[in-house]
């Protein structure tokens, strides 16, 4: 009896090859972002760098001094960094809101001393005295009377980046003005853009805290600042480039230093 040989199917390989390829393939390493600010006078001020969940910050006047700041996604904290000494200081915004009670517990008595010498001041010369003091005053209830919020003022183009004018308000005072643009506009990362906007809230409530508008990001800001403007002191940081390149780890890596608290490094003193 003749043998007939049977029809084998025919299946189309190119899927399978595909996939195979897409195994070989390494996936594409999530990018970094380094962006670089100069002051008024073209010189180097400020720069921030985003690898996965950590930023660190740097400025000049803290590089001199071998200390740079850290932030650390994943746990919400700030951490400042003191290569000189070998120290670093962890801050979140529970722990600033714990520093600032005890601190006014320490001072208390002789805060309600000077308030009761400020009632035969001059309504002008209490004013500016009160200010000047800021929340080492105590206020009712024992929380800071403080509230951070943004106003819209215009547009703008900074170093080709097209971006919003923004008016920072301290109890409705304003304390500092920034131009902010998209994260798209700014070409950053989606992860590194969410990485910053979770520092931003960590600023903002602990800013809040302890009553203190020293960092201009520290309202409901969503964007990317490319310029920032103080008017307390008239200075200015513009954005000069951003960089999507490859960072170190080693750059973001916590130091094994000795832990300090808050009014232990130099400068928070």
């Amino acid at each position: 009896m003749e043998r007939i040989p049977l029809p084998m199917p025919r299946f189309d390989r190119r899927p399978l090859a595909l996939a195979l390829l897409a195994l070989l393939v390494p996936a594409p390493a999530a990018a970094d972002t380094k962006a670089v600010y100069q002051s008024a006078a073209g010189k180097e001020s400020l720069t921030f760098a985003v690898k996965g969940p950590m930023v660190r910050w740097e400025a000049p006047e803290f590089t001199k001094d071998k200390r740079y700041a850290l932030y650390d996604g994943s746990r919400g904290k700030m951490i400042l960094v003191d290569d000189g000494r070998k120290e670093i200081m962890e801050m979140d915004p529970e722990t600033m809101r714990r520093q600032r009670e005890q601190m006014q517990a320490q001072v208390g008595p002789m805060m309600e001393q000077l308030r009761e010498q400020m009632k035969n001041m001059p309504p002008e010369q209490r004013r500016r005295f009160e200010q000047s003091m800021g929340a080492m005053m105590p206020q009712a209830g024992g929380a800071p009377a403080i509230t951070f919020t943004t106003k819209a003022v215009g547009s703008g183009r900074v170093n080709g980046i097209p971006c919003q004018r923004l008016s920072v308000l301290r109890n409705g005072k304003a304390e500092h003005e920034l131009c902010v643009a998209t994260r798209a506009d700014a070409k950053i990362p989606a992860d590194d853009y969410a990485t910053m906007l979770k520092m931003f809230d960590t600023m903002q409530a602990m800013a809040s805290a302890v009553a203190s508008a020293s960092m201009p990001m520290t309202a409901d800001l969503k964007g990317v600042p490319v310029e920032m403007k103080s008017h307390a002191d008239g200075t200015v940081h513009t954005l000069k480039s951003i960089s999507t390149d490859s960072l170190p780890a080693s750059a973001f890596a916590l130091p094994p230093y000795q832990k300090t608290t808050f009014g232990g490094l130099p400068g928070m003193r």
